[in-house]
């Protein structure tokens, strides 16, 4: 199992969690390739989103972490997807278990192909999620549906995972196309807006509505400054498409 990383249309970001390698069982050296591949991502300022795709049945192979627990406890691969500033669009072909279902659920905006399954039922193993998945799947779905889940173990399915806000977005079966085409979208807004927007969003959520709306206002106030902005105003008085350039 390895992390791959190609750049798509000059803005995008396509890191593929691949099966290449499948012999390689060390969890460090899993962890510190997708280490490396989020500082790169974080690193190159002309990508604007990320697409963080699987070609693995359950999205990732969970024995991988167990093997390595108390490593992999301290140095999590959602911790290292938290660091990206940018959107990320989380793809699961056709599942997501328990550590894979962890991982999906750190992306921003998550899809699935029609017919996927998604469950995190660590706790029938006698263990419990610790990629954040405790924390992540309340905020997403609720308390009580995620107790029900958490402590049941039992499966979504595409519609249901769909209903409950877990995936946002259902691919008849073309999903890498339609996820370029959710990431196009966002590459053509001014990126330092929609870097902004997440940042509100996301730190906001933990926040009363007063200090929330302090944040909002705070980033507003920050954004005035920049060219995009300028050429947000320009391009919508003049009547044509806007050239943002992320400055």
């Amino acid at each position: 199992m390895i992390f791959k990383l190609e750049k798509i249309h000059s803005y995008t970001a396509m890191v593929t969690i691949s099966a290449e390698n499948i012999e390689n069982k060390d969890y460090k050296n899993i962890f510190w390739n997708f280490e490396d591949i989020i500082n790169n991502i974080a690193e190159d300022q002309s990508i604007r989103s990320c697409i963080l795709i699987s070609e693995i049945q359950g999205f990732y192979e969970s024995e991988v972490s167990l093997k390595h627990h108390n490593f992999a406890i301290n140095n999590s691969l959602t911790g290292l997807l938290s660091k990206l500033k940018i959107p990320i669009i989380g793809c699961a072909y056709d599942s997501a278990y328990n550590i894979g279902f962890e991982i999906l659920l750190a992306c921003d905006i998550r899809m699935s192909n029609v017919g996927s399954i998604f469950s995190m039922n660590q706790i029938q193993s006698g263990y419990i999620p610790f990629e954040g998945g405790t924390q992540r799947l309340p905020r997403i779905i609720g308390t009580g549906r995620a107790l029900d889940l958490v402590l049941t173990g039992r499966a979504l399915n595409t519609v249901e995972a769909y209903d409950y806000g877990v995936i946002q977005y259902v691919s008849e079966n073309q999903l890498k196309t339609d996820a370029l085409g959710i990431a196009d979208k966002i590459n053509s807004v001014a990126p330092i807006a929609s870097k902004f927007v997440k940042e509100s969003i996301l730190n906001g959520i933990d926040m009363t509505l007063t200090q929330g709306m302090s944040l909002e206002a705070d980033l507003s106030f920050i954004l005035q400054s920049t060219e995009d902005r300028a050429e947000g105003l320009d391009s919508f008085h003049h009547k044509r498409a806007p050239d943002f350039r992320g400055i």
